[in-house]
């Protein structure tokens, strides 16, 4: 009979990244602590998402590893992981669970030392030698479906209300949101090729203020405010730009303000979707059926060309999938949603 957490273990959930890998995670954090309310759980995360990570409501702490810096400062790169692995015996966890499958997940989740090391058996993946319990899931299946199964495996079960992300609540200062109703855009992405043109945004941006008479909320990082720039500058009024203006841990307050979020695929719209909100997903390079927003409720555009599905992060062909993508066809499922009756 395989093995089952107890109420009394200290569990590590190892999921570094990325921002839309670490929300499809949540569900399963909630479970396990609705389940067991006595069990301790910590988190291994990349620094820059420890913010967020460290506002659930169900993390006793997390561990933030440093990705990125040898380059620039070899000793105290090396100086940082002997710390975070440190850190990670001292804890003395009872079970790591790696819902990342990767290499180095794997390869700290054996340095932790944790007599339990649970993950995915994948084809063509070393990680797999790091645990010493192991499931199969079809690497196929949305990201969120592949984590849920892999907890059912130790008898977590996945509920409903696991699916909304309970987050402590934390109201930013620097800026008060307009009145009335607001609907979120998220321009930005990691990839140029998932980004919908920010003109597109732009013209979508009068139309909702002028047809819908709601208000647009832009958000992004700080290396995509020029996005909410082009957005801010050819819509005008009615645009509230907070691209490059917010944090991480800024994004549960915002987006719960909205009645919906428009958006790339992105970390942002798994974000969305996991509080509930409506989502308007334009897809170009990326296959929704694995990386969509999650649930029934959400609208995904994609252009109906041979060549998409394609996963590049450099096109060939002019980004032809997103630009099919129409102003027009998105505005009219807006208007559909939130127009006049």
């Amino acid at each position: 009979m395989r093995q089952r957490i107890s109420g009394d273990d200290r569990v590590l959930i190892m999921k570094p990244s990325s921002l839309g890998d670490i929300v499809h995670t949540i569900p399963v954090v909630q479970a396990l602590k609705r389940q067991l309310p006595s069990v301790h759980i910590s988190w291994f995360v990349l620094e820059e998402y420890k913010p967020l990570v460290d506002l659930l409501v169900d993390v006793d702490e997390s561990v933030a590893f440093r990705r990125h810096g040898f380059k620039d400062d070899p000793w105290g790169y090396v100086n940082s992981q002997v710390r975070t692995v440190i850190k990670l015996r001292s804890c003395r966890f009872d079970w790591v669970l790696d819902f990342q499958g990767l290499f180095r997940s794997g390869f700290f989740s054996y340095l932790s030392g944790a007599p339990k090391r649970f993950g995915f058996r994948w084809k063509n993946e070393p990680n797999t030698f790091f645990y010493n319990i192991r499931t199969k899931v079809d690497k196929g299946e949305h990201a969120l479906v592949r984590t849920i199964k892999l907890a059912e495996a130790l008898g977590i079960r996945v509920i409903p209300e696991d699916l909304v992300a309970r987050f402590k609540s934390r109201r930013p200062q620097r800026f008060d949101f307009p009145v009335g109703r607001n609907i979120v855009f998220c321009p930005g992405g990691r990839w140029t090729t998932k980004r919908w043109p920010a003109k597109n945004y732009a013209e979508l941006a009068q139309f909702v203020i002028e047809k819908l008479g709601m208000n647009v909320i832009v958000i992004g990082s700080s290396v995509e405010s020029y996005l909410g720039d082009v957005v801010e500058g050819k819509a005008k009024k009615g645009v509230v730009n907070l691209a490059g203006k917010t944090s991480l841990k800024d994004l549960p307050y915002i987006l719960d303000k909205a009645e919906a979020v428009v958006t790339n695929d992105s970390g942002p719209m798994h974000l969305a979707a996991a509080l509930g909100k409506k989502v308007f997903a334009l897809f170009g390079p990326t296959d929704p059926s694995r990386t969509g927003p999650y649930g029934e409720e959400h609208v995904v555009f994609k252009a109906d060309i041979d060549c998409r599905p394609c996963f590049k992060k450099v096109c060939d062909r002019d980004m032809e999938c997103m630009k099919d993508i129409t102003v027009e066809k998105v505005a009219e499922t807006l208007r559909q949603v939130f127009g006049p009756e």
